[in-house]
């Protein structure tokens, strides 16, 4: 397998509640307002092999580290935010506006879109995965009166925000401290 150097050019939270479907409410917490009373789960996260064998060296690297998250879960946290359950269907309306944004840059949607588990271990997600999901291929943008390649345009979950000094919960299901 070879390698790609680029550059992530965009990358915006999406004005939505969620990026895959999530029956429940959603909390927004400073890391100084988390309630004492919400469980906590603690975790030593591993670097594994990939799908082609070898194990990621960033990976590798962060399990090195030898370091213990804790996660606060927030009442709506739930069996897929310890990873103890499959990504469910993506919400319709993240899938809308990044379709939107991917017709505005002229690319091309893939016709099944299918979460894919990207290897984390540096405590940003519960799991050691988080799920991404490519949307569209071949689109550009004009900066500067010239044309841009975007080769890629995907969708990903939010990854746990930091409960530390200027940390705060966005958006996701746990936090990590």
């Amino acid at each position: 397998m070879g390698s790609c150097a680029g550059w992530r050019f965009i990358s915006s939270w999406l004005p939505t509640n969620y990026t895959l479907e999530c029956p429940n409410e959603l909390f927004d917490y400073k890391s100084e307002e988390i309630p004492h009373h919400w469980p906590r789960s603690t975790r030593r996260l591993r670097a594994s092999q990939g799908e082609g064998g070898s194990t990621d060296v960033a990976a590798r690297f962060e399990q090195r580290r030898n370091r213990t998250f804790e996660y606060v879960q927030s009442p709506n946290a739930g069996l897929i935010e310890l990873d103890e359950s499959p990504p469910r269907n993506h919400d319709s309306e993240a899938v809308d506006v990044v379709l939107t944004m991917a017709a505005l840059m002229g690319a091309k949607p893939i016709p099944n879109l299918q979460a894919m588990r990207k290897t984390v271990v540096d405590g940003s997600n519960t799991s050691g995965f988080q799920r991404t999901t490519i949307v569209a291929t071949d689109g550009q943008i004009e900066a500067h009166s010239r044309q841009v390649g975007i080769d890629l345009i995907s969708l990903e979950e939010d990854s746990a925000g930091s409960s530390r000094p200027r940390g705060a919960m966005r958006r996701n299901c746990s936090v990590q401290s």
